[in-house]
């Protein structure tokens, strides 16, 4: 019986699997496939995780998780390097989106909490970060 690195056996997986996702089957015009594969290796992003992203998206749910874990991209030419900057550009700017968020969510009476003040200076790096960025992208 072959186990995988989680300890759990390939069978039970594979079983837990079937149960819990659905295959789906796609036919898109070449060209599109062509330059859909081409993107995602430029972007060092798998195609799966693009379109679970774009279907969580569409369906109106969260973001997948793993949109924001891509594998080190490579950045052998300088079109790949302001790829991967701009990638990092995004993603800096959603967290600092998300952390001003929950900034203005704090009530008035906790604003001067240490959890406000990291929450605030959380801010202000990622917005320092964000500029960094813009500047080494430009």
């Amino acid at each position: 019986m072959g186990l995988n690195t989680m300890g759990t056996t390939i069978q039970a997986r594979q079983k837990w699997t079937s149960e819990n996702y659905d295959q789906i089957k796609l036919s898109v015009p070449k060209e599109l496939a062509r330059c859909f594969k081409k993107e995602c290796v430029d972007s060092n992003i798998s195609m799966a995780q693009v379109l679970k992203q774009a279907m969580s998206e569409f369906c109106g749910q969260k973001k997948q998780k793993t949109i924001y874990t891509p594998k080190k991209p490579q950045v052998d030419t300088r079109q790949k390097r302001r790829k991967a900057i701009a990638f990092a550009l995004e993603i800096v700017v959603d967290a600092r989106d998300a952390e001003a968020a929950y900034l203005d969510s704090i009530p008035p009476n906790l604003q001067s909490s240490s959890r406000y003040e990291a929450a605030e200076a959380c801010v202000a790096a990622l917005e320092e970060a964000a500029q960094t960025l813009e500047c080494a992208y430009t």
